[in-house]
């Protein structure tokens, strides 16, 4: 294994792992997002569980960080928790080299090793809301003039007509 600041596993030497071995160790280590939709700025923490058996390379754990993310109403960044639990199994061949797959960060040759930064990177991403709100009464952006509606009221509607809807909204009022 391969190991950075601290102790905290950065890769794992999967050839290096015999069948039943299983190292636990904290993780406690940047990671970088690759999203401008989330920043990861403070180190990504937990506890890591790496097993071997004869057929995979089984990855579990929790880590924890805080993420920077826009409110998808009004705009503002702000900085909300994030938790991401992992349970991944990762095949390896009859010969003991790994299969390889970039994109789980696993990555075979002479010394097949699994990037765990990788894995937690995507984990993280999957534990980002899609839509992230400040709060949840965030009252977000006017669609006629564009000002935050939790620091000022504009008057405008809160939920314009569509003017499609126009003539059957006056039918309403009629009524």
């Amino acid at each position: 294994m391969d190991f950075a600041n601290g102790g905290a596993v950065v890769r794992i030497d999967v050839g290096a792992l015999t069948a039943g071995q299983v190292v636990r160790t904290s993780f406690d280590e940047h990671v970088a997002s690759g999203s401008t939709d989330l920043v990861l700025d403070g180190p990504v923490t937990g506890e890591l569980e790496i097993a071997r058996t004869t057929s995979s390379v089984r990855l579990r754990g929790t880590v924890r960080t805080a993420g920077r993310m826009v409110c998808s109403r009004c705009l503002t960044a702000f900085y909300r928790p994030l938790q991401a639990t992992l349970d991944e199994d990762f095949p390896i061949g009859a010969t003991g080299s790994a299969h390889a797959d970039a994109d789980l960060g696993l990555r075979d040759g002479p010394e097949p090793v699994l990037d765990v930064s990788e894995v937690l990177r995507q984990h993280l991403l999957l534990a980002a809301p899609m839509a992230p709100l400040c709060r949840p009464e965030c009252r977000g952006l006017c669609p006629v003039c564009g000002v935050d509606r939790n620091e000022a009221d504009c008057g405008h509607d809160a939920r314009p007509v569509d003017p499609r809807w126009g003539p059957l909204a006056k039918l309403i009022h009629e009524i």
